[in-house]
């Protein structure tokens, strides 16, 4: 860091910065709260130049838009404007970044080894045992964590590249029906945020589980897609490569006595899977292999396997029922020439002296 701080300079462009240094010196240790649009930097050592400031030993940066502390701190200027800033040694860092030409505010808080902030590019790197989490304004706050992270914007849309092993946590659905999932815990080797397209793909060992809600659910695939929804919910979730995928469904409560309710479990692997909030959808393809729990009403759950090219399980809820499609589970399973459907159900009655 200390080769690239600073370039050489003449001791007559120092000197008319002695006075900003002694006010700076006298408030090292001050606790006061900056005003709207001050900068206020601190630390046990600061050296300053024509071009930059470095601060060494409890450093720390205030404004409103940047918070940091770290063992060591440094940032450059051009008139005025800071154009980078370099943290090092169990770096906090909290900054609000904002689109150029003015748009949505992503706050982005984050613990790491290393930080590089390039206010003009709105380019923020962070290296080495990375936790934190972003939020833009108006939505929930997404938590992440991995040994390397970084987001930029790319003119109105924050984009971003975690360098894993990596976490990261969607925050529970706000919706109190039965219907809603609780907060998605994904893990992955890397992951690819873009914000214009509410896609983040995961790549490396996928997996997401989902434990807290209603609606439980572990998926462990090679690497998936997830979509999120204008509300910042997920969407959809589209796996790649061979998919394991576990469901946990709250029964139906007061189903009547013979009534083929919903699924209560489904547990399927497939060569690829997607799961589609929008829809209670979920659709298997490639060598399928899987089994559904029902529970009917009056009655225990009931085990049924089965087996195809392609499967599509549907839970239609009450308020979308009609005649030709009752509410319950609907299953469409499909085979190949040559390597049909099996289906294996519980023990039927075909006793035709009733």
């Amino acid at each position: 860091m200390n080769k690239t701080l600073f370039p050489s300079c003449s001791l007559s462009k120092v000197l008319p910065l002695w006075a900003a240094l002694l006010v700076i010196t006298a408030s090292a240790r001050a606790q006061t709260v900056p005003a709207a649009g001050s900068f206020q930097y601190k630390a046990d050592k600061i050296t300053l130049r024509t071009n930059g400031v470095r601060l060494d030993g409890n450093a720390q940066i205030t404004s409103p838009q940047l918070e940091v502390r770290a063992a060591t701190i440094a940032f450059d200027f051009v008139n005025n404007q800071i154009t980078e800033v370099r943290a090092l040694g169990k770096v906090n860092l909290k900054v609000s970044l904002t689109p150029k030409g003015g748009g949505a505010i992503t706050r982005v808080e984050t613990t790491s080894d290393e930080a590089n902030l390039k206010p003009t590019t709105r380019e923020l790197t962070l290296t080495g045992n990375v936790d934190g989490s972003y939020q833009q304004a108006g939505g929930p706050k997404t938590t992440f964590a991995g040994t390397k992270v970084v987001l930029k914007y790319e003119g109105e849309n924050l984009g971003g590249v975690i360098s894993g092993p990596i976490t990261l946590t969607v925050p529970a659905e706000t919706t109190k029906s039965d219907a809603a999932i609780g907060a998605v815990k994904i893990t992955a080797q890397g992951a690819t945020i873009d914000s214009k397209a509410g896609v983040v793909r995961f790549v490396g060992n996928a997996r997401a589980v989902s434990t807290d809600g209603p609606n439980k659910f572990d998926v462990a695939a090679p690497e998936f897609i997830l979509t999120r929804s204008t509300d910042n919910t997920i969407d959809t979730l589209k796996t790649s490569g061979r998919t394991q995928l576990k469901i946990d469904l709250p029964a139906e409560p007061g189903a009547e006595a013979g009534k083929v309710g919903k699924p209560t479990r489904v547990e399927v692997e497939a060569d690829m899977a997607t799961v589609s909030r929008a829809t209670n959808t979920l659709t298997f393809e490639g060598n399928v292999d899987g089994f559904y729990f029902l529970a009917p009403g009056g009655g225990e759950a009931q085990k049924y396997d089965f087996s195809g090219n392609k499967a599509v399980l549907r839970s239609v809820p009450e308020n979308q029922a009609t005649e030709a499609e009752p509410a319950g589970l609907k299953a469409e399973i499909t085979g190949l020439p040559g390597a049909p459907v099996k289906v294996l159900t519980p023990a039927l009655n075909f006793d035709m002296s009733n």
